[in-house]
């Protein structure tokens, strides 16, 4: 009992570790790719960005000119400029650029992360909340807002404004999370994401009962996140594994060991007292008949000395 309530608590430590250990990671992991989006859309808008030398004549062709094939040759190469993006930082992340002068928006769905329903919702919804002027462009560097839209597609949006085209990155709440959601392999896990006001943005309702709970806020984005780990899952199953083999083990030594001493009593023991006392009785031989050669010396010298 003692060694399964102890095992019980080892395991459970090693549980909490690993998850906060994996939940700290995440988090970090979150913080310096949204720093890196901040940092890579700030040079976007300034002109500065040197992994594509010819960003703003593509925006000032899409935006100027009046021949169709020329703008949709460089709104396709804007669309390559946005997957690079995407490539390099998550396909979640959903980089585009609207033209109001044009009603047009660009965007990658990079690797078609987004069926084709849920990106034309996401991009319409984009641009009529821009030309309604409910959507603010924000040039500070950390700043992300969530946008509450129709059927609970809600997103939370990077946005900038240059030279009369809003510039911009979205990704949605369950995109934000979804890892987490899987960190345990076949366990129960539940992940929420709460907003400034602590109000549930994505993720299930509270499990009613929980081994581990955690919660962790960003730096970089207004949001915060709780964890609850209601089932070990594949690690339950790995531990009370080794427990089995290492129980199986410990028997075996254990019949071994019995097996060993009962053999040593009932079979060697017997043969090793038997073998002494052979041994002994051949010394007491060998002295019995050197007593007799002495005597058979003795006698024929006192007979003499006694004549």
């Amino acid at each position: 009992i003692s060694a399964s309530v102890i095992s019980t608590i080892y395991f459970r430590n090693q549980v909490v570790n690993y998850a906060e250990t994996f939940i700290d990671f995440y988090m970090k992991q979150i913080e310096t790719t949204v720093s890196n989006i901040n940092y890579r859309m700030g040079m976007f808008v300034l002109g500065e960005d040197d992994s594509v030398p010819k960003l703003d004549s593509y925006i000032h062709e899409i935006k100027t000119t009046e021949n169709m094939a020329f703008r949709n040759y460089y709104a396709n190469k804007l669309r390559d400029v946005f997957r690079m993006y995407s490539m390099e930082y998550g396909n979640e992340y959903q980089f585009f650029a609207y033209f109001p002068g044009i009603d047009m928006l660009i965007g990658s769905n990079a690797n078609d992360r987004l069926t084709l329903p849920q990106w034309e919702f996401y991009t319409s919804d984009i641009c009529r909340r821009l030309e309604n002027n409910s959507l603010i462009p924000n040039s500070g560097t950390s700043y992300w807002q969530l946008v509450e839209a129709e059927n609970e597609m809600a997103y939370i949006l990077k946005l900038y404004s240059m030279d009369e085209v809003y510039v911009g990155c979205f990704i949605r709440p369950s995109d934000l999370i979804w890892p987490l959601e899987n960190a345990i392999e076949e366990g129960k896990c539940t992940v929420l994401l709460y907003d400034s006001h602590n109000k549930v943005v994505s993720g299930q309702e509270k499990p009613v009962q929980s081994i581990v709970v955690m919660e962790r806020g960003f730096q970089t984005l207004p949001f915060k996140v709780e964890m609850f780990v209601s089932d070990y899952g594949l690690w339950q199953k790995t531990f009370f594994m080794h427990m089995t083999l290492a129980l199986i083990g410990f028997a075996i030594l254990c019949t071994i060991l019995i097996v060993i001493y009962l053999l040593y009593r009932r079979v060697l023991r017997p043969v090793i007292h038997g073998l002494r006392r052979e041994v002994y009785e051949s010394e007491i031989k060998k002295q019995m008949m050197y007593m007799d050669y002495l005597k058979l010396q003795i006698e024929p010298h006192f007979y003499l000395n006694c004549l």
